[in-house]
């Protein structure tokens, strides 16, 4: 299975420690294999591109690591992301 672990950060230079925490808990702890990718995106950057570029990875499952600063922008997505 191919797991996309997403982090929607306030910059570049603030990159979430969780999504590779947890990436590393799936690989450790899972029963079967997968496959896990960490995407880092910024909020407020294009919508399109991050589809675009989750899209290109087709990934089994997404996941996303929500704060309190990028909880409006992935409710946002989610709908595009489901589809």
């Amino acid at each position: 299975m191919k797991v996309t672990l997403v982090s929607l950060n306030a910059k570049y230079v603030h990159l979430s420690p969780a999504p590779y925490a947890l990436g590393a808990g799936v690989l450790a702890f899972a029963r079967e294999r997968h496959d896990v990718c960490v995407f880092n995106g910024v909020v407020g950057k294009s919508r399109e591109a991050l589809l675009s570029r989750l899209a290109a990875d087709a990934p089994d499952a997404v996941a996303f690591s929500v704060y309190i600063w990028n909880v409006t922008e992935i409710r946002a997505l989610l709908p595009a992301v489901r589809a």
